[in-house]
């Protein structure tokens, strides 16, 4: 009777001890979301192309990216959004969009344009070597290109508006005229394969001209 009795404690002990430990240990990793890239699909039949939308992922500007996006789309493109992480990026008002591509995913034969977006958080990204790399990536295959508000002071950054027009806000005026680019004040500028605008009101129209530039091709 002792010897079933301690046989028995010994088969409770171990049935605790292995529900315990099961309740602490750990999710194995292969149960843990993670982020991931997902570009999105263009079929021939619905679609024209694609358009990279880049922002920042805090502080973008709502108009320099929702209305143009919408225009975008409404006309036939299909746009991806591309920042310095994956997840859900917020506007300067808190409104959220999805970034689904990094620049490692980048291949410019995918797009048909790329659009730098403003905002207090874009202007933070003026010396980021991979917005820089990409706008002039997308140059050199001579792809539409376009700058709005602070986006455009990348694109001056990046060397691509040299010998050119373009309009940033006045207050990086200098600065383009120090980078041997023509600066046009409080105006939309197309200057061969690139699209500026200093801020809003333009963004309906800047948006339009990229699509006006892409409908040619």
């Amino acid at each position: 009777m002792v010897a079933f009795t301690v046989a028995s404690l010994v088969i409770i002990a171990l049935v605790v001890y292995s529900a315990f430990s099961s309740k602490n240990s750990p999710a194995p990793k292969s149960a843990v979301n993670t982020i991931t890239s997902s570009p999105n699909a263009c079929a021939p039949s619905s679609c024209k192309g694609k358009i990279l939308m880049v922002l920042a992922f805090s502080d973008f500007l709502d108009q320099d990216y929702f209305i143009p996006k919408k225009i975008f789309e409404d006309n036939g493109f299909v746009v991806d959004t591309l920042s310095t992480e994956l997840g859900v990026a917020k506007s300067l008002t808190g409104v959220e969009t999805k970034v689904n591509v990094l620049y490692s995913d980048i291949k410019t034969t995918d797009y048909k344009a790329v659009v730098f977006c403003g905002g207090p958080g874009m202007c933070k990204q003026d010396l980021n070597q991979n917005y820089l790399d990409l706008s002039k990536a997308f140059n050199s295959d001579n792809k539409i290109i376009g700058g709005i508000c602070f986006g455009g002071k990348i694109l001056a950054t990046s060397g691509i508006l040299k010998d050119k027009k373009a309009s940033i806000p006045d207050k990086f005026s200098d600065f383009l005229k120090q980078e041997g680019i023509t600066y046009v004040k409080n105006e939309l500028v197309v200057d061969g394969n690139i699209v500026t605008a200093p801020e809003p009101p333009f963004n309906k129209e800047f948006a339009q001209a990229i699509v006006d530039l892409l409908n040619k091709q």
